[in-house]
Parts: C-alpha cells; structure tokens; sequence
C-alpha cells in the first residue's frame, strides 16, 4: 500500500529518542495531556519504548535506553 499519488509507503509512527525514557513520558505528558504507555524492551538492541496514540494505525514511539 502507497500514500496515493507518492510512491511512499504510509508512515505508521513516529519515533522519539531519549537519552531518559521517564522524563520523556512525563514531558510528553505534560505537554499533550495524553500519557504514553510502557511498550516493552528491546533485547539485543538495550532499548526500551512507550507508545502513545495518534489515530488509527499511527502511533509515536518514545525510545530510550534500557537501564537493565
């Protein structure tokens, strides 16, 4: 499936890296009064995420280090 007329394929999310995932769940937060949700780890990669919604099948992703 392509963005009609592009070529491009649709974008699904956006990602936000942080060296400090909590801090960028409380700013984001703050800043839009929706509160990201722990998404999980990334193992092998030392990340971890949290996704908000943004509308059907969009979504931002907050990912930072894992501290474990």
């Amino acid at each position: 499936m392509t963005r009609s007329g592009t070529g491009l394929p649709p974008v699904d999310h956006l990602i936000w890296g942080s060296r400090d995932l909590e801090r960028e769940i409380e700013r984001v937060a703050e800043w839009t009064g929706v509160r990201p949700v722990p998404g999980g780890r990334h193992p092998g990669e030392g990340t971890r995420n949290a996704i908000v919604g943004l509308g059907p099948g969009m979504y931002l992703e907050l990912l930072g280090p894992d501290p474990e």
